[in-house]
């Protein structure tokens, strides 16, 4: 994708456009491939970014295609709790305090991959540690043919991923509680410096939001959509994105609040990634409207 001389469209976003959780041909960007096939596609989102980790990530690698198309995801369930960890990185706010700050990471992808590799290392290392001190605790050998059957048998046995689930889902509540905060403004800067990097290139800029599991889990059972979610947060970011003349692709009005049942768009109806077919219908809106 990247030695072809023709870029289409650079997607930027955390995991939900990184395409955790699904296989790469029902992501966003393999389901835009599908959609649209005569464009070439660099999806450069990745888990844990956040708006100023974006903004950076565009800095380095937008120059080095030539999309004419910039697709900016805001990811509801936490692109603002990312900001403010992302605002204490010293490395990070130069991205922000100076326009001609760059690490050159295309140069130094070599080191990249030292790094990158050195932490996998680490955490196989730990996890092997921690598997070789169950082992001496029963103090007998699992042969290497039967450590997964083992694996999942435990896993089964303990319920691991219901209770994960249940886990996940009862401690929500704390993670909207941190998310109903001010809106930073360096957001807004943030977003005004990424569509303005983006056009002195020459590339449109469009911003797509995507919404999280949280607002249609009050939905009452009569499927009337009285939803209790506070939309505080949702009026303000469209708001300072269409003061800044940004194009919106609004998925929480395209797709899941004209869905009969919006959270069968999550897997087991909970707080986690899209499913295959949320992705599908989110890619279908996001070529529809590209297109129009």
């Amino acid at each position: 994708m990247w030695d072809k001389k023709k870029n289409d469209f650079l997607l930027l976003g955390d995991s939900f456009v990184n395409g955790a959780c699904v296989n790469e041909p029902d992501t966003i960007s393999g389901n835009l491939r599908k959609l649209i096939q005569s464009a070439n596609i660099i999806n450069i989102g990745y888990s844990g970014n956040g708006p100023l980790r974006e903004y950076a990530t565009l800095r380095e690698y937008l120059p080095l295609t030539n999309s004419k198309k910039v697709l900016w995801f805001y990811s509801e369930v936490n692109d603002l709790t990312d900001l403010i960890e992302e605002l204490n990185n010293n490395i990070l706010l130069k991205y922000l305090e100076d326009r001609n700050f760059n690490q050159n990471l295309k140069l130094r992808q070599d080191e990249l991959d030292i790094k990158i590799y050195a932490k996998m290392q680490k955490n196989f290392k730990k996890a092997l540690e921690e598997e070789n001190s169950k082992k001496r605790i029963f103090n007998f050998h699992i042969p290497k043919s039967l450590e997964l059957n083992i694996l999942i048998f435990q896993n089964f046995y303990k319920l691991y991923n219901v209770r994960r689930l249940l886990r996940d889902t009862f401690s929500f509540k704390s993670e909207v509680k941190i998310n109903s905060q001010n809106i930073n403004p360096k957001f807004k800067k943030i977003l005004k410096l990424a569509k303005e990097f983006a056009e002195r290139g020459g590339s449109s800029f469009y911003f797509i939001y995507l919404p999280e599991f949280a607002r249609y889990s009050s939905f009452d059972k009569g499927r009337n959509k009285s939803n209790k979610f506070n939309n505080f947060r949702y009026k303000t970011i469209i708001q300072i994105v269409n003061d800044l003349e940004i194009p919106i692709i609004d998925i929480h009005k395209e797709v899941f609040i004209t869905h009969k049942d919006p959270l069968s768009l999550f897997p087991f109806r909970s707080p986690h990634h899209y499913n295959e077919l949320a992705y599908k219908l989110v890619s279908e809106v996001i070529s529809k409207k590209i297109m129009e």
